[in-house]
């Protein structure tokens, strides 16, 4: 299974631009420089990034000619001297040089996993800058304004919420769960219970999806608006979570997704969120290929978190609640 078949889902306002789009077709090739002895392999992974018109290794070009070209470089740990003397040849006739993960994040708002090795999180002092104790300290601050702002706006929409679940389907509202939070710790999540009170009697975890069977009467609604996740306000006041950041996974689904997906341990760096990129580019997932999309989303934010980028998720997420309740409303 590779994260290039499926393609994470289009959405309309989507920062990126899309590979298929027409402008994308009519473009120049992308010249991508990379070691000889790794050209095979990245010809065979690039085949699955669709839209583009590659050139790898391609010596011919003076370097005053690529002063316009998309110059890209992969693996910059374990380039010949070849590549290199060209890059650097790019460099010094004005090109610009480009390594060609972030040129596709550039395009595409995700960062293609499969094209990452170690080295890429060490070549990346932004992954660092995450755990600066200034970073953490206005995140921190931003967090519980959000909080308390949200918790006085969205009180009504709580009490409304727990009013349906205790009329259609009785006590208790406030559905409890263990999730792990940053640097793998445990932590109880906190949610207004939207299917049976023995969806999982057996013990064993299972996916949560848009037309799971499990929801009870008014579930999908406080679903579609988000309304169920609000007394995860609590979790953000008490510290576990941040409002904007990866969503915390269960155990025993981090086991399994550890195995299958590139790089997961990465999302527990940081405290999970309340909402997240992945969760409005993508939405429930209830697979290991969705996880794997979603992850994708995850590193990107990662690599590009600040305080600017978290506003822009909280605002969309906003977007979304009141796309959800007057969808709602109309039905």
């Amino acid at each position: 299974m590779t994260l290039a078949v499926k393609r994470p889902r289009k959405n309309r306002d989507d920062l990126s631009l899309s590979a298929s789009s027409p402008r994308s077709k009519l473009e120049k090739s992308v010249l991508v420089y990379c070691s000889k002895s790794e050209e095979a392999e990245l010809r065979s992974k690039l085949s699955l990034v669709i839209g583009f018109n590659w050139e790898l290794n391609n010596y011919e070009h003076l370097p005053e000619s690529l002063r316009l070209r998309d110059v890209c470089y992969w693996h910059p740990d374990k380039l010949d001297a070849l590549a290199s003397t060209q890059l650097l040849a790019v460099v010094k006739a004005g090109g610009r040089v480009i390594p060609l993960i972030d040129y596709l994040e550039k395009r595409h708002g995700f960062t293609h996993l499969f094209l990452v090795n170690e080295h890429y999180f060490l070549q990346h002092r932004c992954f660092y800058s995450i755990t600066r104790k200034s970073h953490r300290s206005v995140k921190r601050g931003m967090d519980l304004f959000i909080a308390f702002l949200l918790f006085v706006l969205t009180l009504p929409l709580i009490t409304l919420g727990m009013s349906l679940v205790a009329l259609s389907s009785g006590f208790p509202v406030i559905y409890r769960q263990e999730r792990v939070g940053r640097y793998n710790k445990p932590f109880v999540i906190y949610k207004i219970r939207t299917m049976q009170r023995d969806s999982e009697s057996n013990g064993q975890a299972r996916w949560s999806s848009d037309d799971d069977e499990r929801v009870i009467r008014f579930g999908r609604f406080l679903r579609k608006t988000r309304i169920d996740e609000l007394p995860q306000i609590y979790n953000i006041l008490k510290g576990d979570m941040s409002f904007v950041g990866p969503r915390p996974e269960r155990q025993q689904f981090v086991d399994l997704l550890q195995e299958h997906v590139p790089w997961y341990p990465f999302r527990h760096s940081v405290k999970p969120g309340l909402t997240g990129l992945a969760q409005i580019k993508h939405g429930y997932g209830s697979s290991i290929e969705d996880a794997m999309i979603k992850h994708q989303y995850d590193i990107y934010y990662l690599k590009n978190q600040s305080i600017g980028f978290d506003l822009n998720i909280s605002l969309r997420t906003l977007k979304t609640v009141v796309k959800g309740l007057l969808s709602c409303l109309k039905k």
